[in-house]
């Protein structure tokens, strides 16, 4: 008995490691989340609100994350252009037609804030007319190319726009 309660000790538990911290946590959880949320019952709180309030939490952190590190951050831009060309090995059309669009306009976002920071060049518009300005040269596109024709051809023609970027900006 007296090993017993020597495992289950908390400073056993964090000394040995976090596989026993986890544990710890998930007992806690088990037996100390019935009780929290009977608690915030007993006290007029909506316990569903709650976890919605902390699902959106969560989520709105994990894109402001997203927003800070991969589609503001211009040194990423390569990654992101490696990305692109794998992506053109995707067997099925249309994913790989979607998947180049969304890292194409990543990469005209990352080579705007790479113009701002390094060029102070202030441009006429912001970032959101230039990215629907893409978007609609994309949809004249699509309908003077029709759909078939435009899903298969047009992922090869943005990769090659933004090598050819690529390029014109090395000189």
């Amino acid at each position: 008995m007296e090993k017993l309660l020597y495992d289950i000790c908390l400073f056993r538990w964090a000394r040995i490691g976090p596989i026993y911290l986890g544990n710890l946590f998930m007992f806690l959880l088990f037996f100390g989340g019935p009780i929290l949320f009977g608690w915030l019952n007993q006290k007029g709180y909506n316990i569903f609100e709650i976890a919605i309030w902390a699902i959106k939490y969560v989520i709105t952190y994990i894109f402001n994350l997203t927003i800070k590190n991969i589609i503001n951050n211009y040194k990423a831009r390569n990654i992101v252009f490696i990305m692109m060309i794998i992506a053109l090995f995707i067997p099925n059309a249309i994913i790989k037609f979607i998947i180049i669009l969304i890292l194409s306009l990543l990469i005209i976002n990352q080579n705007i804030e790479y113009r701002k920071r390094n060029y102070l060049k202030e441009y006429k518009f912001g970032k959101k007319v230039y990215c629907l300005l893409y978007i609609t040269i994309l949809i004249i596109l699509l309908f003077i190319l029709k759909y078939p024709m435009f899903v298969l051809i047009m992922p090869y023609v943005i990769v090659m726009f933004h090598i050819l970027y690529w390029f014109k900006s090395k000189k």
